[in-house]
C-alpha cells in the first residue's frame, strides 16, 4: 500500500496548506486517499476528512502503542490507492528530546512511510542545502524521500534551491509552493479554525489543488520522462539528440538529469546511449557479411571512434568480435 508522511522543519512551515493541496489533488485523480494525523490534533483531521471524504485517523504513540497504530492504518487503508499522512510540529519534534518519543520521525520508521519534508526557503539558497542535510543526517534511518520548497516567489530562486539541495544532500526536490495569503488557514489558540466555521472550502481547496499541480511534482513527472528517455535510447540509440534536449522541461538543468539518470542505470545518458549503439552494431556484425562500415551507421561519427568504444565495451575489436563469432558457428556446426 503506497503511503507518505508530510513533515515539517518545524510548526507554521506550511505542512498543513500543502498537506491538503495534496490530498485535494490525488482526491480530485480520483484516488481514494486515507488520511492521517500524527498526534492528538482535532482540527487537521476535520479538514482531511473535507477534503477526502474518509474520516482521517489520528496516530498518537502517546495514548497508544505502535502495534495499535499499525493496525489502525492496516485497517483504514484497505481499500485506499495511498495513504496521507500528516505529522505534527517539526519532524523531529515529540515528547521531551526522545527522537523516537511521539515523533513524526519515529511514526514513519514504524509505519515504513517515506518522508516529504516541507522547509521554508524564503531569503535562502545554498544554505537551504544545509537544512535538509541535517533532517537528512539527525537519523539515518529516516526515509526523506522528498523535498517541497515553501515560500519561494519565483521560478529562479526554485532553480537556485533545487540544484543545491539536490547536489549537497542526494534528496530530491519535488517543487516549490509561492506566497499565497487565499490559501493561509486562520490560526486560534487552539490551532486551526474547525473546518465547520469556515465558508466556501471546497472551492478553497479546488484553487489550492489547482495551485500545487503547478508547482509540485504530484505524478512522479522526472521518473515518467527519464524511463521515456532510456526506452528511446535503446530503440533508437544512433539518433543524436543534446543533453539538454534529453532533460527537456521535466528537469531544472541537465546536471540534476544527468545525475538522476545515472542513478537509475548505473551509467550517464551518453554512456548509455554509446552502449546500446554497441549493442546494435554486435549485432549487426553476427551477420559475418557486414562490414565496420556498416556498422558505423549505429550511431559513430567515423571508424576509430567506433572501433575504440567497441573495444572498450566488448573487449575485443569489431574483427575479433566477426572471428570469434566465425569460430562458435564452426564449432556449432561440428556438433551438428
Amino acid at each position: 500500500m503506497k503511503k507518505i508522511l508530510i513533515a515539517g522543519t518545524n510548526s507554521g512551515v506550511g505542512k498543513t496548506t500543502i498537506s491538503l493541496g495534496i490530498m485535494q489533488a490525488l482526491t480530485k485523480r480520483n484516488l481514494k486517499v486515507q488520511p492521517f494525523k500524527v498526534g492528538p490534533d482535532y482540527i487537521d483531521p476535520s479538514y482531511h476528512t473535507f477534503i477526502t471524504g474518509r474520516y482521517s485517523r489520528n496516530l498518537d504513540s502517546y495514548m497508544l502503542e505502535d502495534e495499535k497504530i499499525k493496525y489502525i492504518v492496516k485497517e483504514a487503508s484497505k481499500d485506499a490507492d495511498i495513504s496521507v499522512i500528516e505529522g505534527v510540529m517539526g519532524l523531529y519534534d515529540g515528547y521531551g528530546i526522545d527522537l523516537d518519543d511521539c515523533t513524526s520521525s519515529y511514526t514513519s520508521k514504524m509505519l515504513k512511510a517515506p518522508v516529504i519534508l516541507v522547509i521554508n526557503a524564503k531569503a535562502m539558497a545554498t544554505s537551504a542545502a544545509a537544512m535538509v542535510l541535517g533532517y537528512k543526517m539527525l537519523d539515518k534511518n529516516v526515509n526523506i524521500a522528498g523535498v517541497i520548497t515553501n515560500n519561494v516567489k519565483s521560478e529562479s530562486h526554485y532553480n537556485i534551491l533545487k540544484e543545491a539541495i539536490e547536489t549537497y544532500t542526494g534528496v530530491e526536490v519535488l517543487g516549490y509552493f509561492p506566497p499565497n495569503k487565499e490559501f493561509s488557514l486562520e490560526s486560534r489558540h487552539l490551532g486551526l479554525i474547525p473546518s465547520v466555521e469556515m465558508d466556501s472550502l471546497k472551492a478553497k481547496f479546488d484553487n489550492l489543488a489547482e495551485e500545487i499541480e503547478k508547482y509540485i511534482n504530484i505524478d512522479g513527472e522526472k521518473d515518467v520522462h527519464l524511463e521515456k528517455v532510456r526506452e528511446y535510447i535503446e530503440i533508437y540509440p544512433e539518433n543524436i539528440f543534446s543533453i539538454d534536449e534529453m532533460a527537456d522541461s521535466a528537469f531544472s538543468s541537465k546536471y540534476n538529469f544527468i545525475r538522476r539518470f545515472k542513478e537509475r542505470t548505473g551509467l550517464t545518458p551518453h554512456q548509455f546511449q554509446i552502449q546500446n549503439r554497441i549493442r546494435k552494431a554486435q549485432k549487426l556484425l553476427e551477420k559475418l557479411s557486414i562490414t565496420t562500415e556498416v556498422a558505423l551507421t549505429t550511431g559513430f561519427y567515423d571508424q576509430s571512434h567506433f572501433i575504440r568504444n567497441f573495444k572498450k565495451i566488448v573487449k575485443m575489436t569489431p574483427l575479433e568480435f566477426q572471428s570469434s563469432i566465425k569460430r562458435i558457428n564452426l564449432f556449432k556446426e561440428e556438433l551438428e
